[in-house]
C-alpha cells in the first residue's frame, strides 16, 4: 500500500509519499513532475515517517539545521538518483560545517 500526506509548509503545500516506513516522494503542489512516481492507488494517512519528515522540515524552515534525516527510499531514474546523491553530499557537508 502507498500512502500520502499533505503538509502546509511555510513556502507552500507539500505532498509526501511513502510505502509505509520510508519517504518515497516529496513534492511542492503544482511543481513540474508533481507526484510522477506516485502510484494511482494510495491512502492519505499520517504515518511516523511523515511526522519525522514534518519535524525535519519545520526545523529547517525554522532556521536551524536538523540533526537527523528521515529514512529515504528514492524511486526515480538513475540520473535523478545521482542528482539526489550529490544533493545529500552537499547537505552532509553543510551539516558538518556547523
Amino acid at each position: 500500500m502507498n500512502y500520502v500526506y499533505i503538509h502546509d509548509s511555510p513556502i507552500g503545500k507539500m505532498t509526501m509519499a511513502s510505502g509505509g516506513t520510508s519517504l518515497t516522494g516529496l513534492w511542492f503542489d503544482g511543481q513540474k513532475y508533481y507526484a510522477q512516481t506516485l502510484s494511482k492507488s494510495y491512502e492519505e494517512k499520517l504515518l511516523p515517517i511523515f511526522e519525522d519528515t514534518i519535524s525535519w522540515l519545520d526545523t529547517y524552515f525554522g532556521g536551524e539545521i536538523p540533526d537527523f534525516m528521515p529514512e529515504l527510499n528514492l524511486q526515480s531514474t538513475p540520473f535523478r538518483k545521482a542528482v539526489w546523491d550529490i544533493l545529500l553530499i552537499i547537505l552532509l557537508i553543510c551539516l558538518c560545517r556547523h
